[in-house]
């Protein structure tokens, strides 16, 4: 059986977009204009709901509380317009329980490997690009240029190789320092100077070498990671 799926938005030209992606990654997909009410549950149960951050962005918390609720079992992705991929909102929606947060604006290839990753029941973003792969269990990671074989990266660091695979899990999402410090860096973070963030984000550049530039400066706002580009 094909899996199911809910749209929440109140844009038609946005639901008839996921409409149609969900269609092309195999679920049966309907659309509504907000979210039901809390407590009255859902029959069935989607495997997965889509919610528009606009919809939620008042109250996060509370709303996607009761739509988990309502919803056991479902992941819950939220999307948004570029300019609410930050860190504070992507903080938000991962603190309220949401698996994921997904730019809006990506490309129909880069939101269908996204759904994909959801229907295998794993976790946000894709495990590589073209030219990265990381291997979490191992530790490892490799990198290539062009059509060369694969080379295992040598001498990442434990917080690098965190660093990478974080910034690897929110593609086109934009993390501030801070917010990257309070993730990765956690109890030490007070203790931590931000500029730390900067120098090991450097470092990383500097080992992946050409691939290094799919992490991208956002001057004044972070750093995110672009999975897209050719380079």
């Amino acid at each position: 059986m094909s899996p199911t799926a809910w749209v929440v938005t109140d844009r038609k030209p946005m639901a008839s977009r996921w409409a149609r992606l969900l269609s092309a990654a195999g679920y049966r997909s309907s659309s509504v204009s907000r979210l039901p009410a809390s407590g009255r549950g859902a029959e069935p149960v989607p495997d997965i709901v889509l919610v528009d951050w606009r919809l939620i962005e008042g109250g996060p918390e509370t709303a996607l509380k009761g739509l988990l609720a309502d919803c056991p079992g479902s992941r819950v992705v939220v999307f948004a317009d570029e300019d609410a991929l930050l860190g504070p909102a992507l903080a938000r929606v991962l603190g309220a329980g949401a698996a994921d947060l997904v730019p809006s604006s990506g490309s129909d290839a880069a939101l269908l490997r996204r759904l994909e990753t959801h229907r295998k029941g794993g976790g946000p973003g894709p495990q590589g690009t073209r030219d990265l792969r990381v291997d979490r269990v191992r530790h490892a990671a490799w990198t290539r240029e062009g059509r060369l074989a694969w080379s295992r990266l040598e001498g990442l660091t434990r917080k690098e190789f965190e660093l990478l695979c974080f910034l690897m899990d929110h593609p086109g999402v934009c993390l501030s320092r801070t917010f990257l410090m309070e993730c990765l860096w956690a109890k030490r973070c007070g203790l931590v100077n931000p500029e730390v963030v900067d120098k090991h984000v450097g470092s990383l550049r500097k080992k992946l070498g050409r691939p290094g530039r799919r992490i991208r400066t956002r001057h004044g706002k972070g750093y995110s990671f672009d999975a897209e580009s050719l380079l």
